[in-house]
């Protein structure tokens, strides 16, 4: 049983944004994804950028939104596991971005200090992924734990110049201004819902409203009280509802920044005009 999202009461709506990093392929929503993301319709989710991290999920998230017009794939090779992402993986993503034009950017990919095999494998193969992102003229969804300096660099260095999401975003003002100026959008997640993420929601509630999109991370990154593991896509209005809450613009004004940040993140890649039942298989 999943945890239920927080009560709106007439909160901030939703209607129309995109969440733009979110795990809905992950295999712990295998038995209730179809209601889910018709409930995720319901309540205005536009879109849910899917991203790849490992090349045995590709397929399945290319499948997935090929089912579920509400979803949009992205395909990457995550950190944690790039001691396998040998150059038959970064081929293999070469290709699948070549002949899937559906994928709307490259990613997860990134650095971790934390965790993940060493930093200079990881280095390694996130080098790679931003050739090939540049090459085929995608976005990068960036995982960046305890790096965004090293990111930033690193970025610079190879003349990476198209947009970027710095996902699940928790460091200073000036990383973030810094890698704003580089093209990068801050990924607003669940973590500004922890009262004790002071410094998280003073950034949010600082940085420049037209370089913030909003995103879950689900089934990772829950909101305050969501146990581990357990969030979900419904939760992006609970991520909006405290951004609004804890900047000086009308919500009208950041719901309306958002949806074209977001855009804009994705290169006009992200067709929300055109969809009729965006929870419905296709």
């Amino acid at each position: 049983m999943w945890p239920s999202t927080r009560p709106r009461n007439g909160e901030a709506s939703a209607q129309g944004l995109i969440d733009a990093h979110c795990h809905i392929d992950f295999p712990q929503f295998d038995d209730r994804r179809e209601q889910l993301l018709a409930e995720c319709a319901a309540n205005g989710i536009r879109r849910i950028v899917v991203p790849g991290t490992v090349p045995d999920g590709w397929r399945k998230i290319l499948e997935l939104a090929r089912t579920y017009s509400i979803l949009a794939p992205a395909a990457g090779l995550h950190p944690w596991w790039a001691d396998g992402s040998r150059g038959d993986s970064l081929e293999q993503l070469d290709r699948l971005l070549t002949d899937n034009s559906d994928l709307v950017a490259v990613g997860e990919c990134g650095l971790d200090r934390k965790q993940g095999p060493a930093l200079t494998q990881q280095q390694s193969v996130f080098e790679a992924q931003i050739r090939l992102a540049g090459r085929h003229d995608r976005p990068l969804l960036i995982h960046s734990v305890g790096t965004h300096d090293t990111v930033l660099a690193l970025l610079r260095r190879l003349g990476f110049t198209l947009p970027f999401l710095m996902h699940g975003f928790s460091g200073s003002r000036e990383q973030a201004d810094a890698l704003v100026r580089q093209g990068a959008f801050i990924g607003v997640s669940g973590i500004i819902t922890h009262p004790r993420a002071s410094r998280a929601r003073r950034v949010m509630a600082q940085l420049p409203l037209e370089s913030l999109v909003l995103e879950t991370d689900a089934p990772g990154l829950p909101p305050h009280g969501v146990p581990r593991d357990s969030n979900t896509p419904l939760n992006l209005s609970w991520v909006l509802d405290t951004l609004c809450s804890l900047r000086e613009e009308p919500q009208e004004e950041i719901v309306a920044a958002i949806r074209d940040n977001t855009r804009r993140l994705f290169m006009q890649r992200l067709d929300t005009e055109g969809l009729q039942k965006p929870g419905a298989p296709v």
